[in-house]
């Protein structure tokens, strides 16, 4: 009777032991999914790095007309209309221009054109000439242009050769002129506009423009 009391006894400490050390390794293991992170010591003597400075941006600056004069003035005058000096050695170049004159698929001015009929006369100012696009004697006045600014000076008209053009007309613009100073010049008043007909504008897209320069 005895030896069954002390194994009652026995298993009975056995499973408070049991219980006890499991229930302590129970909190201990979810303590590591919820418990809270451990608090981090701050030195008193840290220091964040400064935050880095941001430059202000310039302020806009104004012009007066007699500052653009230096980016207007090299505008040449349009050449006297008259007879075309022969140039029988550009004859094939004049050829080539005439060709493309109508039939070019360039994209120089940011869309889609056929051929450079329209820019021909500002092209014939630029380049001092009074022959037409399709003479050979326009075809040497592009040559001699080229070769003044560094292009090919075969007197083929050519998208390059265009948009060196194009660049050159940019640059005389008042605005561009002005932009380039680092100034930002106001837009012409409602009242100095005119507007152009439809049939003036790119896919009969309204247009306005200074009265002056629809009537150019």
């Amino acid at each position: 009777m005895i030896w069954r009391v002390t194994l009652g006894v026995l298993a009975f400490i056995l499973v408070v032991v049991v219980g006890v050390i499991l229930y302590a390794g129970g909190r201990k293991f979810w303590q590591g999914f919820t418990g809270p992170p451990a608090p981090v010591a701050v030195s008193s003597t840290s220091v964040l790095p400064p935050a880095p400075a941001i430059a202000a941006a310039p302020a806009a600056t104004s012009l007066a007309p007699s500052d653009l004069s230096a980016e207007l003035a090299d505008a040449p005058a349009p050449v006297e209309s008259g007879p075309c000096a022969p140039a029988p050695a550009y004859a094939d170049a004049a050829a080539r221009n005439a060709a493309s004159l109508t039939t070019a698929a360039w994209s120089v001015f940011g869309r889609p054109e056929t051929g450079w009929e329209v820019y021909a006369p500002l092209v014939a100012r630029e380049i001092g000439t009074a022959c037409a696009p399709d003479q050979p004697g326009f075809a040497k006045a592009l040559a001699d242009w080229r070769a003044r600014t560094g292009g090919p000076s075969d007197g083929v008209m050519t998208a390059d050769g265009l948009k060196a053009l194009n660049i050159l007309w940019l640059r005389r613009r008042p605005f561009v002129a002005a932009y380039a100073k680092g100034a930002c010049p106001p837009g012409p008043a409602p009242a100095q506009l005119a507007s152009a007909a439809a049939d003036e504008g790119y896919q009969t897209k309204p247009n306005q423009l200074r009265a002056t320069a629809l009537t150019a």
